[in-house]
């Protein structure tokens, strides 16, 4: 008796939420078992030996692949960290960290950047084949086998297999969630609505919007199934996503005791693309950097500034919302344009990004065979739109579509356009596209969709050709952004003559781009080519006379010439401008320091140690300052080797300085024994490096702490 009710529940179930096969239209073309395996098998297998082919070009020579930069460096280190053992950190999330532990899982297991890439581009093959798989079952084999087609020769999602971000997994998640929410929609068992939040919650922790996504998917839960048995689907898939996103939500209230659920970004990003003089995409913020890793000490600092406040994130957070919210308020037609703008490249970008610009690594002949994926994004974007509008008016059928479709758009119009922000809508648009050209070239519906999806597509091409002629999205402008990145790749692989050149063909294309000089002194600078790094120095802070870490890196050439006076005065200028930089404070009161103005040079280095607690650099200077000042508070020489210990603990192999400064405050602290054993593993480190002249130095200390005398500096000699 039990059986017969099981089945008679299938049955309802089925009746009530049709399956996919149902939904898809009468008359698309079949394909037959053998011929549809046969033709998923040829597309995969191209994508096999195209993303091989773009990886491998790639690795031997565009720098850009060698070395990760901005977001792509931070979820590099993040991801260091995690493989040594590091699994709390001292902060809330940033970022979505779902991509992050997966790395460092597999650092931890010995993978580089080559496995890093190889794992992406089989996660993205998966997605082409799940693609085809959910796409066949829920609009007819042969849109399946289109989406997959149309999928694998999409740039971007080629591209970003080769780049250490969370794209690729991104994409492969969404697919997961749509072919979950079809396999519930169709039998909808209890099992199937777990499994649904719980991939919804991986979406979370990969793409934080996402939980947009989650709301919108428990209520189509529940509109699916009516009643208490809606309310259980929702609550299950609630529940489950929930218990996926725990982990996130309560590491971030252990470290900062403040309820945030994945990440405690949106604020600023929201500012930034909210604010006078926005045009769409990311803007920079006065006086908060690009790099993400400097981002939120400057937003705390602004925050203090502007409030008189210690900082919170979630009133950081707000600080920022309600200045993009103040934008909309002050100025509506302005805002409204805005809006505008963010959906036009949403439909239309092509080129344009954060980070990574594909078209011209293409252009410069460091990613040519990226070519094998030659499709725009853009393509696919406006007919899929207006596919999706199209299966609006059955919301309830075609919900996962609508929510896996909208949520990005909803997030570029919110934030700002990013081709990293607009990607995860890309499988079912590619796919709303595949299937609508299929239904278009039918006979029994040409001619009601032939017309229309015939002028999508065409208004998406033509975006290209109006895009270039009126400057909207033209590479023309981005080429000196460009070698930038490419120079900052080469200068970390310390291959300096490359990034000389790379900066200063950044600083011709973009004259206006005052990073360019500024990359270009340090690069100069490494060489001992002081005065030529002084000129270029003085030319990026005039570009960007209201950039004080511009005035500061005049200033520290200042120092290396010897200088002293006149890196002082530049030091003060850049504080002047900005009361709490931290490489203005560090220097300015290590100077100090040395000249025997102790009280004023240490209360600097704790308001640099203040602003920026996680630089090795301040946190190296502050605990060698007070490890070895004579006359200092036991609590100074406590706080000296707390400070220590940390900065050796940040990094597998600390540097010669930082284990220098950590045999100082252990023998300050006298902890001789210790500080012998580190001393004799930085001089050997100095050895190492061919380095005789700090190996002396280290050298002396080492038979201090071996009598049992702490090292005290000498000051008031500069």
């Amino acid at each position: 008796m039990a059986g017969c009710t099981r089945q008679s529940s299938r049955t309802t179930d089925s009746r009530r939420n049709p399956p996919p096969e149902a939904a898809a239209p009468a008359g698309s073309p079949a394909v037959g078992s053998g011929g549809r395996w046969l033709a998923a098998g040829g597309i995969v297998a191209f994508g096999l030996l195209s993303q091989g082919l773009i990886l491998w070009t790639g690795w031997r020579t565009n720098p850009l692949a060698r070395v990760p930069l901005s977001d792509a460096n931070v979820y590099w280190t993040w991801a260091g960290q995690i493989a040594r053992g590091r699994l709390v950190d001292d902060a809330p999330f940033m970022s979505a960290p779902l991509y992050p532990y997966l790395l460092g899982a597999l650092r931890a297991a010995g993978g580089g950047l080559a496995a890093v890439y190889a794992v992406q581009a089989a996660l993205h093959l998966l997605t082409v084949a799940t693609l085809a798989w959910v796409v066949g079952r829920r609009f007819g084999r042969a849109a399946g086998l289109l989406a997959a087609t149309v999928y694998v020769l999409l740039t971007e999602p080629a591209y970003y297999t080769g780049r250490v971000l969370a794209s690729t997994v991104q994409l492969l998640l969404v697919v997961l969630l749509w072919s979950a929410m079809l396999r519930a929609q169709t039998h909808a068992y209890w099992k199937r609505w777990l499994m649904v939040g719980v991939l919804a919650g991986l979406n979370c922790l990969a793409n934080p919007p996402m939980l947009l996504g989650v709301v919108l998917t428990c209520a189509w839960a529940w509109w699916q199934s009516h009643g208490r048995r809606g309310l259980l689907h929702a609550a299950l898939t609630f529940a489950s996503a929930a218990a996926v996103i725990a982990p996130a939500t309560l590491h971030n209230y252990v470290v900062s005791r403040e309820f945030i659920p994945v990440s405690a970004q949106a604020g600023i990003t929201f500012a930034q693309g909210n604010a006078p003089g926005a045009t769409g995409t990311y803007t920079p913020l006065p006086n908060i950097p690009p790099a993400r890793e400097l981002q939120n000490e400057a937003a705390m600092r602004q925050y203090r500034q502007a409030t008189g406040r210690p900082p919170s994130w979630t009133g950081v957070n707000r600080f920022f919302f309600r200045q993009g919210l103040e934008f909309w308020r002050t100025h509506p037609y302005e805002a409204l344009v805005l809006l505008g703008r963010k959906f036009y490249w949403f439909v239309s970008g092509r080129i344009r990004s954060d980070i990574y610009i594909p078209a011209l690594e293409v252009e410069s002949g460091h990613a040519g065979w990226l070519r094998l994926a030659p499709l725009p994004t853009a393509w696919v974007v406006l007919p899929g739109l207006v596919a999706l509008l199209a299966l609006g008016r059955r919301a309830r059928t075609y919900g996962p579509e609508l929510i896996l479709g909208i949520v990005p758009l909803l997030v570029v119009l919110g934030f700002f356009y990013t081709p990293r922000y607009r990607l995860p809508a890309v499988p079912v648009l590619a796919a709303l596209s595949a299937w609508a050209l299929v239904r278009a070239v039918q006979r029994s519906s040409w001619r009601r969709w032939g017309p229309v999806i015939g002028l999508a597509l065409l208004a998406a091409v033509a975006t290209g050709p109006l895009n270039r002629a009126s400057g909207f999205d033209r590479s023309d402008g981005l080429r000196g952004h460009y070698w930038l990145s490419a120079g900052l790749a080469w200068a970390q692989s310390g291959r300096l003559a490359e990034a000389e050149r790379a900066f200063r063909l950044a600083a011709e294309l973009n004259p206006s781009l005052a990073q360019a000089p500024a990359k270009l002194c340090d690069v100069l600078m490494e060489q001992g080519r002081v005065d030529e790094a002084l000129r270029h120095a003085r030319r990026a802070a005039e570009l960007d006379p209201r950039d004080a870490s511009l005035r500061a890196l005049v200033g520290h050439v200042l120092v290396r010439k010897g200088e002293l006076e006149g890196a002082m005065e530049q030091y003060r200028a850049a504080l002047a401008m900005e009361p709490d930089l931290p490489a203005a404070n560090l220097n300015l009161g290590s100077l100090l320091w040395e000249r025997g103005q102790i009280d004023e040079g240490l209360a600097l280095l704790r308001k640099a140690y203040d602003s920026a607690p996680h630089d090795p650099l301040v946190g190296n200077a502050l605990a060698w300052c007070l490890a070895t000042t004579p006359g200092l508070p036991d609590s100074d020489r406590a706080l000296a080797l707390d400070i220590a210990r940390r900065a050796a603990s940040a990094t597998a192999s600390p540097s010669v300085s930082v284990l220098d400064t950590l045999a100082a405050a252990l023998a300050a602290n006298g902890q001789f024994a210790e500080a012998v054993a580190t001393a004799e593993r930085a001089m050997a480190l100095a050895g190492s490096a061919k380095d005789a002249g700090r190996a002396a130095e280290f050298r002396a200390r080492l038979e201090l702490y071996r009598r049992g005398q702490p090292y005290v500096a000498q000051l008031g000699s500069r």
